[in-house]
């Protein structure tokens, strides 16, 4: 059973994957899968999406403790 902090986690973890692949001054990455991540990112949630739907559902999303 994932937990929330896990869930939580691999969403920032995949969303801090998807600006690497986006913004990458990197030759390496095809300007496709950069388009795509690009994409992407913009209907993935931010910072404040997450802060505030784990204070709403707290037994779904836990936001990491600084």
């Amino acid at each position: 059973m994932t937990m929330p902090y896990e869930r939580t986690s691999a969403v920032l973890q995949t969303r801090k994957f998807l600006n690497e692949l986006a913004y990458s001054q990197s030759t390496n990455i095809p300007q496709e899968i950069a388009s795509e991540a690009h994409r992407l990112l913009r209907h993935y949630p931010n910072d404040a999406d997450m802060k505030l739907t784990s204070l709403a559902i707290a037994e779904i999303w836990q936001m990491p403790t600084p």
